[in-house]
């Protein structure tokens, strides 16, 4: 039997059906917080394909997919200690 990983975004989780198929199904968790940020045509254009990857083509899903996928938590998370100062 092969294992598959499936990832998804916050507000998702994966349920599997009697059958042994799985789905997508919101967790019920409110989506509340905005992030928002300007691209130029060239880097949009760069990213379409990326969004139409995920259902309906949505840009929000694709890109909460992708902060939550672990390289891109470690890249955060060097980024964010490389620019706090540490109390001593």
């Amino acid at each position: 039997m092969t294992t598959v990983k499936i990832t998804v975004p916050p507000g998702f989780t994966v349920a599997e059906l009697n059958d042994n198929t799985f789905y997508v199904a919101a967790t019920g968790e409110r989506l509340t917080h905005t992030v928002a940020f300007r691209l130029p045509p060239s880097e949009y254009l760069a990213l379409l394909p990326f969004f139409e990857s995920f259902p309906d083509g949505k840009g929000s899903v694709a890109l909460r997919w992708l902060i939550c996928q672990p390289e891109v938590q470690a890249v955060i998370e060097r980024q964010a200690q490389g620019a706090t100062l540490r109390r001593e």
